[in-house]
């Protein structure tokens, strides 16, 4: 009889075991990551314990740009911010239980510009390596103090869709770069430089950097530190440009709408001299004085001429116009190529990092400057008061 009952006891249990499921209470072990304005975010709830299958309610406000899933939250946050959040789930027994939670939308950090140097001392050239890591970024400008290295900068090398200027300024011993990319990149070895110690050293190189985002605006907190002024024409911002555009060509727009203007000749009105014509041919005297009817005609091509010559300048005025706005085209050959990256590096200014000029176009206009208002362009847009030597005084790389 005990027998029995144990073994009734027995499978009673298990019975209540499959019916109840687990015996651990219901708990949430969700924790929500950092979110990055404009960044793509993604989070899972998960839970323990319970019966399953779980529900989950969320209550708070989100940032704009998140939204609330059932089993998550997804979305691009467009609000920086902390949001209080109380997540609550219930389990297929109707238990219930919740947790507070935090997310913390904040500015996207910027980039990392990591410097691949010896671990050890030296006294010999080596090979100084620029990594960009993490996120995605149109570019940076940097600044590398070089105490006791001397940079051999005709050994500057640049990874395939990179282009930059390079000045090293040998009393200060410290070298600037400015570096933009032909699209958003990241997780790259940008560039590639000979250093020599002037002594035996081990190398620590620590470089001040300001990173460009995706859309070329600066990141948030971006480092500003001091750069020796320059009258170049052309600032960082065009060295942006030139780069979205590298290797494009303009597509030629013929003017040849420009035709119509013809039908304003004034050739046409010369007809009525020529009815003249035939009424002095009737008499026969006229026919006698040769040296007159030699006279006529000549003064009816002169002034048949200068019509004509008129007419042709107003039409070839509009001839030579069709000049390809092509935004990083800084010599105006109708292509984005090396000449106009020369060109920028011969003229090229340098200022406070993080402040680029705002029209990156300006190159384009000197050309455009003479046809209507003489004055007002010869204050500045010709770029004549510039000297391309001052701007590079200090020795730009042309690799």
């Amino acid at each position: 009889m005990r027998v029995f009952l144990l073994g009734l006891s027995l499978v009673l249990a298990a019975c209540g075991t499959d019916q109840g499921g687990s015996k651990q209470p219901l708990n949430i072990n969700t924790s929500l990551p950092p979110a990055y304005v404009g960044d793509p975010y993604n989070a899972t709830f998960t839970a323990d314990g319970g019966v399953q299958p779980y529900t989950f309610k969320l209550e708070g406000s989100l940032p704009k740009g998140l939204t609330f899933n059932r089993t998550g939250l997804s979305g691009i946050p467009q609000e920086k911010g902390n949001y209080k959040l109380r997540l609550i789930i219930e389990d297929a027994n109707l238990s219930k239980t919740y947790k507070d939670l935090t997310l913390v939308v904040s500015d996207p950090p910027p980039p990392r510009l990591t410097l691949v140097q010896p671990q050890s001392e030296v006294n010999q050239p080596f090979i100084l390596l620029l990594r960009l890591e993490g996120r995605e970024s149109r570019g940076f400008q940097a600044q590398i103090p070089l105490k006791d290295l001397k940079p051999a900068l005709e050994s500057l090398q640049a990874q395939a869709g990179v282009v930059y200027v390079a000045r090293y300024n040998p009393e200060r011993e410290v070298m600037d770069l400015d570096v933009a990319f032909t699209q958003p990149r990241r997780d790259l070895e940008v560039l590639r430089l000979t250093l020599s110690p002037t002594k035996a050293l081990r190398p620590a190189l620590q470089p001040r950097v300001a990173f460009y985002d995706k859309e070329a605006k600066p990141f948030p907190n971006n480092p500003s530190f001091e750069r020796a002024t320059g009258e170049g024409k052309y600032t960082y911002a065009d060295l942006l440009t030139l780069a979205q555009n590298f290797g494009k060509k303009a597509n030629p727009q013929t003017p040849g709408t420009q035709t119509p203007p013809p039908p304003p000749s004034a050739p046409q009105p010369a007809a009525p001299p020529a009815q003249t014509s035939p009424a002095t041919t009737s008499p026969a005297p006229p026919s006698q004085p040769n040296p007159e009817q030699a006279q006529q005609p000549a003064p009816q091509q002169a002034a048949q001429t200068p019509t004509d010559q008129q007419t042709p300048p107003a039409q070839a005025q509009p001839q030579p116009t069709p000049k390809p706005n092509l935004p990083g085209d800084l010599n105006e050959d109708g292509v984005v190529d090396q000449k106009d990256l020369e060109l920028l590096r011969s003229s090229y200014r340098w200022s406070n990092v993080g402040n680029p000029a705002p029209t990156p176009v300006q190159p384009q206009q000197p050309g455009q400057t003479s046809p209507n208002p003489p004055a007002p362009p010869s204050r500045g847009n010709t770029g004549e008061q510039d000297n391309p030597a001052e701007g590079n005084s200090s020795g730009n790389s042309g690799k």
